[in-house]
């Protein structure tokens, strides 16, 4: 589930840097963030843990 969730918002920050719509930088913190926290619980969910 995180998988799709990682390549969802993954594909939503491309999409928001490449747009021409000026965004708050917090957004573009949060979904860093998640993006970061989706590839840590990839890495355990693989790993057994």
């Amino acid at each position: 589930m995180a998988g799709f969730k990682f390549i969802g918002i993954l594909s939503i920050l491309c999409i928001a840097c490449f747009s021409a719509v000026s965004r708050q930088a917090t957004i573009y913190n949060f979904m860093v963030f998640w993006v970061l926290y989706c590839l840590w619980f990839l890495l355990l969910y693989f790993s057994g843990n």
